[in-house]
C-alpha cells in the first residue's frame, strides 16, 4: 500500500484536488492509498485547481515489483541419523532477471547459512523445521519452510552365554536383544 499525501500551498484559497493513476480520477482527497495488483510503474498525478480557475500538477510514477516466490528444494525429506546429509537449495522467481537476492537459512539445531544452497548433517534425530528468508533488492520479502526427518537408528546388541567354547562338546545361546 502506498500512503500518498497532497501537499497544497494556496494562501487561503479554495481548491478541488484530484488525484489521477495512468490519467484516470481516482479520488479526491488531500490524501490517497493505493494498492496495485499487478506489477509495474503506474505514472500518478496531484492536480489542484482554485474557484477561480488556476491550476498546478505535479506528477510522480510509483514502481511495484512483483513478490519474490521462494520454494526450497532437499534431495531427501527422510534420513537416518547415522551419516545424513541433506542438501537443500532455495529456488526463487525474484522481480526481475537483474534483482540480486539476499537469503537466509535456518535449519533448526542451532545451524544457520547466508548462501543460496548448504548442505547439513544432524547430530540429533527428530523433526527438524528449516526455513529459508529472501529478501530482494527492491525489499520484496518471502520466506519458506519446510520439515525433514532423522530418524534415530537402531541399536543391535548381541549376547552370548559365552564367547568361548570347546568345539563339538558345548553349544551357543544367542539372544537378539534389539
Amino acid at each position: 500500500t502506498f500512503d500518498i499525501n497532497g501537499q497544497i500551498d494556496g494562501k487561503g484559497q479554495a481548491y478541488k484536488q484530484f488525484w489521477y493513476v495512468k490519467e484516470v480520477l481516482i479520488d479526491q482527497a488531500e490524501n490517497v492509498k493505493l494498492n496495485f495488483e499487478q506489477y509495474g510503474l503506474y505514472p500518478i498525478s496531484f492536480e489542484v485547481i482554485t474557484e477561480e480557475g488556476c491550476g498546478d500538477l505535479d506528477l510522480d510514477t510509483l514502481e511495484v515489483y512483483p513478490q519474490t516466490e521462494i520454494k526450497i528444494e532437499t534431495n531427501v525429506e527422510e534420513q537416518c541419523l547415522r551419516g545424513n546429509e541433506f542438501v537443500y537449495r532455495g529456488t526463487s522467481q525474484p522481480n526481475n532477471s537483474n534483482s540480486t537476492l539476499y537469503s537466509t537459512w535456518d535449519f533448526d539445531d542451532g545451524f544457520s547459512s547466508t548462501t543460496s544452497s548448504d548442505t547439513i548433517s544432524y547430530t540429533t534425530d527428530g523433526v527438524k523445521k528449516v526455513k529459508l528468508i529472501v529478501l530482494n533488492v527492491p525489499g520484496c520479502l518471502d520466506s519458506a519452510e519446510m520439515n525433514v526427518t532423522v530418524q534415530p537408528n537402531p541399536e543391535a546388541k548381541v549376547i552370548a552365554s559365552d564367547t568361548t567354547l570347546c568345539s563339538k562338546s558345548q553349544k551357543y545361546q544367542l539372544t537378539d536383544n534389539s
